[in-house]
């Protein structure tokens, strides 16, 4: 079985732990079959996804030779398993095969689909965050986010791993350890200036911790960053959080309460 990772730079382990450096155009080459996989990739959106400027004179000549070359590195990966025929033509372009357990994208997908049921217990989808998560090495497709496809895919990733990210601080502040998380709140909301699902997180850890003016500091700079920048003012639901935070609502100090709005 091979150990396929796009969230960072792409990297394919074979099942005896062989590993080789692609060149640029053969990372971007496997890295889209992956994440096509089962569905297959058209030659157009192949040639478009590896040359994103000029392509050479004779474009499907040498398609056909950098699928050559990685189908030589699935023999070597896997000199046992099923290597060639994992990469197949198809009508119009070529497919790739994987199973589910090889890529880790898909592995990620899987963990944060189990942690965001309703019925899991907080602490079991915690720990299923936590392993999601730990399968990032970087940001998505590293080094192989140039064509149209992996770029939006890259996108798309990174989304998500932001969202699994304020879903894991939801549910560790719903277990009450607001003074130990804002540090780390703290960070993610000076990455990410405009999320709001984070300022408001770092608001209630703040607010929990005694730490009012902060908490409200945190909605202000929002509000000026917002405005300033989009020409639009915060949502709803934080403007409820700062609402209660100055009538010293009690209702935020509750670790059980349900606080973020999904």
């Amino acid at each position: 079985m091979l150990h396929i990772r796009l969230l960072g730079p792409v990297e394919i382990i074979g099942g005896q732990g062989r590993s080789d450096k692609l060149s640029a155009i053969l990372r971007r080459l496997f890295a889209v079959l992956v994440l096509r996989a089962g569905d297959g990739v058209r030659t157009e959106e192949l040639v478009e996804e590896l040359w994103t400027q000029e392509p050479p004179a004779r474009v499907e000549n040498a398609l056909h030779a950098h699928v050559a070359r990685l189908r030589k590195y699935l023999d070597a990966w896997e000199p046992e398993g099923p290597g060639r025929d994992r990469l197949t033509a198809t009508p119009g372009g070529y497919a790739l095969a994987v199973v589910p357990d090889e890529v880790d994208v898909l592995r990620f997908k899987e963990l944060r689909r189990q942690a965001y049921d309703p019925s899991r217990d907080p602490a079991e989808a915690i720990a299923l965050l936590e392993r999601g998560l730990r399968l990032w090495r970087g940001p998505a497709l590293l080094d192989a986010a140039e064509g149209p496809i992996c770029a939006a895919s890259a996108s798309v990733l990174m989304d998500l791993r932001l969202l699994a990210v304020t879903h894991l601080y939801e549910l560790r502040l719903g277990r009450g350890e607001h003074a130990t998380l804002i540090p780390d709140l703290q960070e993610l909301a000076t990455a990410h200036p405009l999320e709001e699902a984070l300022q408001d997180l770092l608001m209630l850890a703040l607010y929990r911790s005694g730490r009012q003016a902060q908490a409200l500091a945190v909605y202000d700079r929002l509000r000026h960053r917002l405005a300033e920048r989009l020409g639009i003012v915060p949502g709803p639901g934080i403007q409820s959080r700062v609402q209660a935070i100055l009538a010293q609502s009690t209702e935020f100090h509750d670790p059980d309460q349900r606080f973020v709005r999904r």
